[in-house]
C-alpha cells in the first residue's frame, strides 16, 4: 500500500522528469531495490517492477551520510547498452536511519562527452576528481572511490566494448580491488555484466600474464 512519503516523492519524480526533458531518467526504488517509479527508462533500459541489486546504492548512501549529506551528485556511471551518464542519487531516510527510498536522475551525456574528446585534443586533458582520502574516507569510500576512478579513465563512448570493460577490470585487479569485500558485486551492478562474466574476465587476464 502506497503511504504519503511514497505519493509525494512519486509527484517529485514526475515535475522532474517534464522539468528535465527526455534526455535524462528519473527513477525512484524502495529500500528493496524495486523500481516504483520510472520515466524515460529507454536510457538505461529499465523499467517499473524490477528489481535490482542495491550494492553500489549502500555504498554511495554511506558515503553520503558520512559526510552529512542525504544525496551524492554528478557521479559518472554506465547504461546498460553503455552510454555514459551523469548521476545524482538522493536517498530518503526513515526515523532509523535508513534508506527507505532511492530518487535517481540518470543524464545521457554521451553527445556532450563526444564534444568534450574533440576539445581535450585541443587542450589536453580533464583531472580526476574521484581522488581517495585516506586520512578522511572510510574502506567503503576508497573502494567506490578507485572504481569511479578507473571508469573516468575509460573512454565513455567505448566503455561497452568487451575490450574496454577488459581494460578497466585489468586496471581495477592490479589495485587488488577484487580482494575487498563486496567489489564484485559493485563493479558488475556498474558496469552491468554478471558475476560469471566478471570471473571470466579475471581468468582470461590471468591466463594472458607471462
Amino acid at each position: 500500500m502506497e503511504d504519503g512519503k511514497e505519493g509525494l516523492l512519486k509527484g517529485l519524480c514526475a515535475f522532474l522528469a517534464q522539468t528535465l526533458g527526455e534526455e535524462t531518467e528519473i527513477v525512484l526504488h524502495n529500500s528493496e531495490g524495486r523500481i516504483l517509479w520510472i520515466a524515460n527508462g529507454y536510457i538505461t533500459g529499465r523499467e517499473a517492477g524490477m528489481v535490482e541489486q542495491r550494492t553500489s546504492m549502500e555504498l554511495l548512501s554511506r558515503q553520503s551520510a558520512a559526510q552529512g549529506s542525504d544525496f551524492c551528485s554528478g557521479y559518472k556511471s554506465f547504461s546498460r547498452q553503455g552510454n555514459p551518464l551523469k548521476s545524482s542519487s538522493f536517498f530518503v531516510r526513515g526515523e532509523g536511519g535508513g534508506v527507505d527510498y532511492t530518487l535517481c536522475v540518470n543524464q545521457d551525456i554521451s553527445a556532450y562527452l563526444h564534444l568534450q574528446e574533440q576539445l581535450t585534443a585541443l587542450i589536453g586533458g580533464v583531472p580526476l576528481t574521484q581522488t581517495p582520502d585516506p586520512d578522511k574516507d572510510t574502506l567503503d569510500d576508497v573502494l567506490m572511490k578507485m572504481i569511479l576512478q578507473e571508469m573516468e579513465r575509460s573512454k565513455p563512448l567505448d566503455i561497452d566494448s568487451r575490450e574496454e570493460k577488459l581494460r578497466l577490470i585489468g586496471r581495477l585487479n592490479d589495485r587488488g580491488v577484487f580482494a575487498a569485500r563486496g567489489a564484485t558485486a559493485t563493479v558488475c551492478e556498474l558496469l552491468h555484466i554478471a558475476q560469471p562474466t566478471l570471473y571470466k574476465y579475471l581468468q582470461e587476464l590471468k591466463d594472458t600474464q607471462p
